[in-house]
């Protein structure tokens, strides 16, 4: 879940080509390489967010809250909170790409000569004089530690610029941190970005654990809560609602309740489930009962694909490859086709 929040709005906050779109569009075909970066800044095509897994990744994958109840939990977090964190650290690693990658761009335009394929020479070891090599030849290694903190003291930046409801002056200013009073105290919370680009969600299930053999594998009872990741006190049980902004809270893996709700994201979004008919763990009648009951629900986007004589661990003859290329023609479904976002913020 932490992830799914973080690639959101490091998404989001990645537009290198903002500042430049006016002189891209000046560019012939012969001096661009590649398609015009310019017109992805005016696309209203919406990226998808893939989530998947294999076998105990797809049980994970299939128990994880809606996009949109992951994204509730971002939408404004108090500032020192992780949801914070996670947030200030996405804009913070964007923006640094969002400056590299502009400043290539900016030498390109500048120079207006068409790209030419580099020599594929190598020197290894020593320069032309046989001498050995010079010290700035070599870059200098950054330990994790060292880009931890590094990161952290950009993070803190990030927050030292911020003002209270200021708001760059234009998109080519560049992306800054909005903090917002609350009438509850004098704790600042960052606001929340009702423009979020990464609004859609796929699931992607390669022989996905049903039944006991799930709670074999999780060696748990109980579901994860959004609300035990990101406070440190837990909530109390509580049923979600379609309107809950929350999330999943203190759901058991059993409760019908609870697994509809889980279920729900994989009916209302696109979604595979690839399996084989010789699953040694789940019986194939298992999983061909889960499957109708979920492709056969109403205005359901979910599509189960079974390989004969595949098995859980796909070494058979011949299915691996069967496998892949029903999931390469996923990907392409899901680049070519327009579905609608889910949740309040659609």
């Amino acid at each position: 879940m932490s992830f799914a929040g973080f690639i959101v709005y490091y998404t989001h906050f990645l537009d290198p080509f903002v500042r430049q779109a006016s002189s891209l569009a000046a560019l012939s075909p012969n001096e661009r390489s590649g398609p015009n970066p310019a017109e992805a800044v005016d696309s209203d095509q919406s990226p998808v967010l893939l989530m998947g897994g294999y076998s105990y990744g797809a049980m994970v994958t299939m128990q994880l809250p809606s996009l949109d109840a992951i994204l509730s939990t971002f939408s404004s977090p108090e500032i020192g909170s992780t949801a914070a964190e996670i947030r200030l650290r996405a804009q913070h690693l964007a923006e640094q790409q969002n400056a590299t990658l502009s400043s290539v761009l900016a030498a390109k335009l500048e120079t207006r000569q068409p790209s030419s394929p580099r020599s594929l020479s190598m020197r290894v070891g020593f320069s032309d004089d046989n001498g050995p090599r010079k010290s700035h030849e070599f870059r200098r290694s950054i330990s994790l530690e060292e880009a931890e903190e590094k990161l952290r003291r950009g993070v803190h930046e990030l927050l030292a610029k911020a003002k209270v409801g200021h708001k760059p002056a234009s998109p080519g200013d560049g992306p800054s941190v909005i903090l917002a009073n609350r009438p509850d105290g004098d704790r600042k919370h960052l606001e929340p970005l009702p423009d979020l680009r990464l609004r859609r969600s796929a699931y992607l299930l390669v022989s996905p654990l049903q039944g006991p053999v799930s709670h074999l594998a999780s060696m748990s009872f109980k579901s994860p809560t959004i609300a035990s990741l990101f406070s440190k006190r837990n909530q109390p049980a509580t049923a979600l609602s379609s309107g809950d902004d929350v999330g999943l809270r203190g759901t058991s893996s059993d409760d019908p309740s609870s697994k509809a709700l889980a279920e729900r994201k994989l009916v209302e979004c696109p979604t595979l489930a690839a399996f084989g008919d010789s699953d040694v763990f789940v019986a194939v009648k298992r999983l061909r009962d889960w499957a109708g009951r979920l492709s056969n629900a109403s205005s359901s986007h979910f599509v189960a694909h079974e390989i004969p004589s595949a098995g859980h661990f796909w070494v058979e003859e011949g299915v691996a490859y069967r496998m892949c290329d029903r999931v390469r023609a996923f990907g392409s479904e899901l680049l070519g086709e327009r579905y609608p976002a889910t949740g309040p913020s659609a």
